[in-house]
């Protein structure tokens, strides 16, 4: 590689000397005899590295130097003296300058000291590079974690990138399933698309087949226009299917043949569309366990889980807490324009005795209110008010001669459910859909839940 080289001196004999020199070895050189030149020719270009004479007779060298480090803070500078100024040069390092040499010097001398200077510079890009990569292997952006299971996801994200693999994301909800896809997609060659994903268990059935194929106008009742679906749209980039689990069974051999064929049909046209979409599904049930149940389908399960991450839950990783609690205090005090230094200890050990069962979705709504309520700088103990239950999840009051295990972990679990879809629901104003998206889990499950738990709640409009 062809090194470009300044020099900006009056002294025709070192010009020469220079001159004839390094021109035998790879630089491209470029003489000017004046600073005011010399700035003049370096502020166009880009130079690897500038000798300049400390005793020009225009300009202050000072000046040009400081000139020189606003608009390059990388190159080299090395400064040509006399024995009697060395003083005004040790002023210079303090101002820039990577190295100085007195005249008069060998030619030699010269090149060993540029020719070093160079290589340690390329060591140093080289070694930014390195530790950038592995930054971006270990905390690719909007992760967080230094956990061993978070390192193990962000080496298989890498790895996966790449490749237009189906990829499958397991964990319960609020772990990040979603981040994670996004993040093997603006790691991938398809980057310079949009990301576009679709949540199945959020829009009813009936209509989930529309926006997932598109229609053509006419083909139902209120289809006015031709529109195009999601499968169609996301074509040259990554479609994002969150809840597949949730995806109604006679969807799922149409989602199939999709996947094999590239191909799909506008419902109401015989048309077909070839489309090239990268497929990342998500669960946040054990869809193996769905196919014991006869309510997910073994072949499509087999054509989504080419590749599978398996993100845990947050009381499995609590070594991350520290960190995740630093992350969304920077990032919700600035939003919420709130100074806060932290958290301390004591409210920290807090924080790593509760099980999170939301996740991470609860853990950022936590510090979030947390902030806003924290009457000091810090986060303490007294200002932590975790969601409606402090955790509290043992089945109370109950006699353990009476009430065999089974039962009571059931009963626990349906005074769980009851608090907190009682809370959402009249957050909601009693909105099914809000108030799945506030509990973190699908309109479907939701319907579930009330359905057994407060048969008397379905009356009500929502």
């Amino acid at each position: 590689m062809i090194s470009r080289f300044l020099i900006i001196t009056d002294e025709l004999s070192i010009q020469k000397t220079i001159t004839d020199f390094f021109n035998t070895k790879n630089y491209h050189l470029a003489i000017e005899k004046s600073g005011k030149s010399g700035l003049k020719r370096f502020l166009p270009f880009h130079f690897d590295i500038i000798l300049i004479d400390l005793d020009l007779s225009d300009i202050k060298t000072e000046s040009i130097i400081k000139d020189i480090r606003k608009q390059d803070p990388d190159v080299i500078i090395i400064v040509m003296t006399s024995e009697g100024s060395i003083q005004s040069v040790s002023e210079l390092f303090k101002i820039g300058i990577n190295h100085y040499i007195l005249k008069p010097f060998a030619i030699e001398e010269l090149f060993y000291s540029v020719n070093n200077l160079l290589i340690n510079k390329k060591i140093q890009e080289e070694n930014i590079k390195l530790k950038k990569n592995l930054t971006e292997i270990y905390h690719p952006a909007g992760l967080v974690g230094e956990s061993k299971s978070m390192k193990e996801i962000y080496e298989k994200i890498i790895q996966v990138a790449n490749h237009d693999v189906s990829v499958l994301i397991q964990g319960e909800s609020g772990t990040g399933k979603e981040i994670v896809a996004r993040t093997i997609h603006f790691s991938s060659h398809r980057n310079d698309k949009p990301f576009y994903a679709i949540n199945c268990g959020a829009i009813p059935s009936e209509l989930l087949e529309s926006e997932m194929f598109g229609h053509k106008k006419g083909a139902f009742t209120g289809a006015i226009n031709d529109r195009k679906g999601i499968f169609e749209e996301a074509s040259g980039s990554t479609l994002f299917l969150d809840e597949i689990n949730e995806m109604p069974l006679n969807l799922q051999p149409k989602l199939l043949r999709v996947l094999q064929e590239k191909k799909i049909k506008r419902i109401g046209d015989n048309k077909e569309i070839e489309t090239d979409f990268r497929i990342i599904a998500a669960s946040s049930r054990n869809l193996k366990h769905e196919l014991d149940h006869n309510s997910f389908r073994e072949d499509l399960f087999y054509r989504l889980n080419v590749i599978t991450i398996n993100i845990p839950p947050l009381r499995k990783r609590k070594d991350d807490i520290p960190l995740l609690i630093d992350h969304f205090i920077k990032k919700y005090k600035k939003l919420i324009k709130k100074e806060s230094k932290g958290i301390s200890k004591e409210a920290l050990e807090k924080c790593l005795e509760y099980n999170w069962p939301g996740n991470i979705r609860e853990l950022e709504n936590f510090v979030q209110r947390t902030i806003v309520l924290a009457r000091g700088k810090y986060i303490l103990p007294e200002d932590i008010m975790f969601d409606a239950r402090d955790d509290k999840t043992e089945p109370e009051g109950e006699n353990v001669d009476k009430v065999d295990y089974k039962k009571a972990v059931k009963n626990a679990l349906e005074r769980i459910d009851r608090i907190y879809i009682q809370d959402a629901l009249k957050k909601t104003n009693y909105n099914k859909i809000k108030a799945a998206k506030l509990l973190g889990i699908s309109p479907r499950s939701l319907h579930y839940k009330i359905k057994n738990l407060f048969p008397d709640q379905l009356s009500k409009k929502y």
